[in-house]
This record gives structure tokens, C-alpha cells and sequence, in this order.
């Protein structure tokens, strides 16, 4: 077993800078999302959850993608020409030349583990070696680089699929793109590299030159194919998705959550669910959901970012970046959007939209009903089809409606407007005038009666 490794004077390095045609997308491959996450978020998550505090990523020219994608966790350094993996690696040498150690990583494996990272580095410290690098057997090596080793086992050289002839390719081991290098070695041995047939430099030829130079070369072999992945089309892309939703599934049925068809429920990577709570199929729960206990969720809802209290329920809807409390009932058929807070034992019916809005404790709201930019308060009732017109047409207008409110079936309430505690509103009613506390607001436009519910 290795030791565990030594953090200190050790850079990531992560090659990010590949066109990545194969993808046929406006978006770097880099920045295609598992599961909710971008590939490159993922591998800096397993960098820093395997205790390296610092990194570098090899970027494009034009990288504001990468900038709005990852923020400040890592410092980018440019490859202004596609010029082969050693050249994107040597465009870090500035920002690693004190490290004593470098780990690279190829920027497209978002399943590589912090424990096998940490795993390779230990091995490569241990063994006191000028490169190691991470290899794994593959069923299906088709388009890998194979490692080819003496008939004593010891690395012999990495050959790549376009050099391969058929009994190289009939190998089943292949390099992974993931490495662990003396960091002065690697400098200097970056400058004296020969360009290839296309004219790139390739970190490969660093493992034939340190052979070469009778250095010492060693492997971490991994049985974990999943996790060696390359996501180079959509193809790839979907693989990917596909063994880590399994993953995600998994552990949410261990952690005592049920769902009731799991080839049909979809979770992404940052949520959280807690026990007891059923997720029904054709599910969708997103990035940054807080899901409590006891709750069930679906069929055939989304929930994005939002926070879900326990005991609450929600049926064929659309929750977004919203907040609910506990024992929140919602739909079917009902959409709750962004900066809405529905607070405990709140009942949205079917066919409702709720938009930056706040329900108190105790209200509900009826079908077919529009509630955007209200603020509503306990105990409140909101007839069937209730509509706020909170938009002249430049600017979103605020509706304000008091505790225990009785808003009938059809009303039309023009915003701005107040409606006071314990007031009432007839059915059909156009509210587009304050009502006081207490009185009834009846007809279109109302006309204000004192006295509210006898």
C-alpha cells in the first residue's frame, strides 16, 4: 500500500485547450456538463478533494467560457496554437517552475477519482520516479494510446492508435492521460522534444524519452474503466452521464431514499434528499435542490434549484429556483419560478404559475391562477383562476394582499394594489384600487363595500 502523498510543492495541471471538433459544438468541450456539472468543474473537484491546493488550466485564447464556467479555483494559462499536449503542458512551466512535482490531467476524464489521484502521485513519490502514469485494461481499447511493456513487465513504450499495427492494437491496456512528473525533468525535456508528422509535441514522447534516458517510469493500473472514460463526442458524452447517474442513483437508495423506477429518475451531481422521501418516474431533480424528509416528489417534475421542506408534495410540476416549506402541496400541472417562497402547509392546485412571489403559511392558491411579484399573507385564500397584472408593459408592479384574505374565483387584481386583512373580493371581480382592511371589493372596476365576511 503507498504512503499517502506529500501536497506540498505539487501542481495540477489540466489540458483544456483542445478544439474538441468532434463535439460540434459552440461550447468547449471542457464545458459540456455531466449530471448537471461541467467536465472541468468535476476534475478540479477530484484535484482538490485529493488534497491539491493548487492548479493550472491550459485554455484557448478566447476562454471567458472557461472564466464564467470556474471562476478563480484555478489560474489559466493560454495556448494561443493547437500545437500537441507537451506544448499545452509547457505553457504552464511559469506558473508551476517552484513545484517539485507536477500531476496532468487531460481535460476531458470527469469520472477520474481524488482517490486515484491521490493513489498515482503516493506511487510516484514513493517509487521516487522521473513519470508515472495511470493505465487501465479496457474491453474496448479502440482509439487509446497502448502500453506496451518488456516481457518482464516494465513499460516499453505507449503507441498510439495511428501507429499501431494489429498485434499492438490486439493490446487491451491502454494510458489514460493522467501523469505524475519530476517537474525540472519535465521542463527541460518539453524543450528538447521533436515535433511530430503534423508538427505537435506530445506528452507521450515524454515517456518514450525518459525511457530513453534509462530514467525510472512507473504505472498505476486502475480497475475502474468508468472512471478513465474520455468524453470526446456526444456519444462519449452520454456514457459518461449514464455511469455516473447510475452512481448517483445508487447512492441516494443506500442513503434510505426511494425511487420507485430508477431508469427513469434523473439526479444531477449538488443535491440533496433526504430519507424517507419518494422520487416518482420521468423525475427530474437539478443541481443546487435541497430536498427534505418524507416528501414525495413526481412523476413527471423538475425541481432546479430549489429548496424543498419535509412532508411536502408536488405532482407533474415545475419547480425553479424557488422555496417551499413543509407540508407544501403542489399541482399537478403547476409551475412554481424564480424568487418564489411558498411557506409551510402552503397548497398550490393544478394548472397554477406562482413567479417571484411569497405565499404565507396556511395559503392557497386555486387552479388555472397567475400570481407574479405578490407578496400574500396567512391564511390567505386565491380563488380559481386569480390573476395579478403586475406588468404595464415597462415595469413589473408589486400585489399585496393581508392576512386572511378572501380573494374569489376570477379576480383581476391590478397592480400596484393592496388588499387588507380579512378582506374580501367577489367573483370576477377587477381590483384596481386599495382595499382596506376588513371591507369587500365587488364588481369591474370594484366598488368598495365596509364590512367584510359576516
Amino acid at each position: 500500500m503507498t504512503r499517502p502523498f506529500l501536497a506540498k510543492d505539487l501542481t495540477a495541471i489540466i489540458l483544456a485547450a483542445g478544439g474538441g471538433s468532434r463535439m460540434k459544438s459552440q461550447t468547449p468541450k471542457p464545458l459540456h456538463k455531466v449530471c448537471g456539472k461541467e467536465i472541468l468543474n468535476m476534475i478540479l473537484d477530484a484535484v482538490e478533494l485529493s488534497g491539491i491546493e493548487y492548479s493550472v488550466t491550459i485554455v484557448p485564447s478566447d476562454y471567458k467560457l472557461f472564466e464564467i464556467s470556474v471562476g478563480n479555483r484555478t489560474r489559466f494559462e493560454v495556448q494561443g496554437q493547437a500545437k500537441g499536449t507537451g506544448h499545452a503542458l509547457l505553457q504552464a512551466k511559469k506558473a508551476a517552475k517552484n513545484s517539485q512535482f507536477i500531476l496532468v490531467l487531460n481535460g476531458d476524464i470527469p469520472l477520474i477519482s481524488p482517490e486515484t489521484i491521490s493513489q498515482l502521485i503516493s506511487l510516484h513519490q514513493e517509487k521516487e520516479s522521473t513519470a508515472t502514469f495511470l493505465t487501465n485494461r479496457k474491453d474496448n481499447p479502440l482509439g487509446s494510446g497502448r502500453v506496451i511493456r518488456t516481457h518482464k513487465g516494465a513499460v516499453e513504450a505507449i503507441v498510439e492508435e495511428r501507429d499501431a499495427d494489429s498485434e499492438i492494437k490486439d493490446v487491451t491496456e491502454v494510458n489514460c492521460g493522467v501523469y505524475c512528473f519530476e517537474a525540472p525533468w519535465v521542463w527541460s525535456a518539453l524543450e528538447s522534444l521533436k515535433p511530430s508528422s503534423t508538427n505537435e509535441f506530445y506528452i507521450t514522447d515524454l515517456i518514450a524519452l525518459a525511457l530513453e534516458q534509462n530514467l525510472r517510469v512507473e504505472t498505476l493500473e486502475t480497475d475502474r474503466q468508468e472512471e478513465t472514460i474520455n468524453v470526446n463526442d456526444r456519444i462519449q458524452l452520454a456514457e459518461a452521464e449514464a455511469l455516473l447517474q447510475q452512481n448517483i442513483r445508487a447512492k441516494w437508495m443506500k442513503s434510505g431514499v426511494t425511487l420507485v423506477d430508477p431508469t427513469s429518475t434523473y439526479i444531477e451531481q449538488g443535491v440533496n434528499i433526504g430519507e424517507d422521501t419518494s422520487i416518482l418516474p420521468n423525475t427530474h431533480i437539478q443541481q443546487g435542490s435541497t430536498i427534505g424528509r418524507n416528501c414525495q416528489i413526481g412523476p413527471d417534475t423538475t425541481v432546479k434549484a430549489s429548496a424543498i421542506g419535509d412532508k411536502s408534495k408536488v405532482t407533474h410540476s415545475v419547480i425553479e429556483n424557488a422555496s417551499l416549506g413543509t407540508k407544501v402541496s403542489v399541482g399537478p400541472f403547476s409551475r412554481i419560478r424564480a424568487g418564489t417562497v411558498l411557506e409551510n402547509n402552503v397548497y398550490v392546485g393544478n394548472h397554477a404559475e406562482i413567479k417571484n412571489s411569497t405565499l404565507g403559511s396556511e395559503s392557497k392558491c386555486g387552479h388555472f391562477s397567475y400570481i407574479g411579484d405578490a407578496i400574500i399573507g396567512t391564511n390567505v385564500n386565491l380563488g380559481a383562476g386569480t390573476i395579478t397584472c403586475n406588468y404595464d408593459g415597462l415595469t413589473k408592479l408589486k400585489t399585496v394582499i393581508g392576512n386572511n384574505a378572501f380573494i374569489g374565483s376570477n379576480t383581476m387584481l391590478v397592480a400596484p394594489v393592496n388588499v387588507g386583512e380579512n378582506a374580501v373580493t367577489g367573483t370576477g371581480s377587477i381590483v384596481n384600487k386599495n382595499v382596506p382592511d376588513g371591507a369587500r371589493a365587488i364588481g369591474a372596476p370594484v366598488r368598495i363595500i365596509q364590512g367584510g365576511r359576516s
